[in-house]
């Protein structure tokens, strides 16, 4: 449709729940943390502005990612995440360029 992933923030400015929003954690290895953010904060900014996100936050401290948003927003950014977590792990958290930032943000932009 003529819809946009990321048009719907305006709705959300007031921080109300009653749209179905829920808050989930999601347990993430360390090494994995900063290839969710991306470089500069890249990858966090595109899956903030994911069809049904509010807000998603990464704790690095506490290796977790808070989502909130509703059902579908937060099963798509948890696959995402997931990604994320599986290129951090088999790459032993060495990222030399930007091959695997790109595949993160490509693969599901169908």
């Amino acid at each position: 449709g003529s819809h946009r992933r990321g048009c719907n923030n305006q709705y959300w400015r007031d921080g109300n729940n009653r749209i179905g929003y829920r808050t989930e954690y999601v347990d993430v290895p360390a090494n994995a943390c900063g290839l969710i953010v991306g470089k500069g904060g890249r990858n966090i900014k595109e899956l903030q502005q994911m069809e049904g996100i509010q807000h998603i936050r990464v704790d690095f401290e506490q290796g977790s990612v808070k989502i909130v948003g509703n059902e579908a927003g937060i099963v798509a950014a948890k696959h995402r995440i997931d990604h994320a977590v599986v290129l951090a792990v088999n790459s032993d958290g060495y990222f030399p360029n930007a091959t695997q930032t790109c595949l993160l943000l490509n693969d599901y932009s169908a």
